[in-house]
């Protein structure tokens, strides 16, 4: 099963433990292919994006 089908069964992957992402800071990860940023905020706060900055086709991470 890949990661994304994980996904729709369980509603999230693993791609790193909390401990290792700092408050702040912003960590690359690739789920079957590919490349996201994951980033945890000073608040607190979880997110991930595609690492793709769309107006140059490059990477955010």
């Amino acid at each position: 099963m890949t990661a994304m089908e994980q996904a729709a069964v369980g509603g999230f992957v693993t791609v790193a433990r909390a401990s290792e992402i700092a408050p702040g800071t912003v960590r690359v990860v690739e789920v079957d292919g590919r490349s996201l940023c994951v980033g945890f905020t000073e608040d607190g706060d979880w997110g991930a994006i595609d690492n793709v900055y769309t107006h140059d086709g490059g990477v955010l991470g």
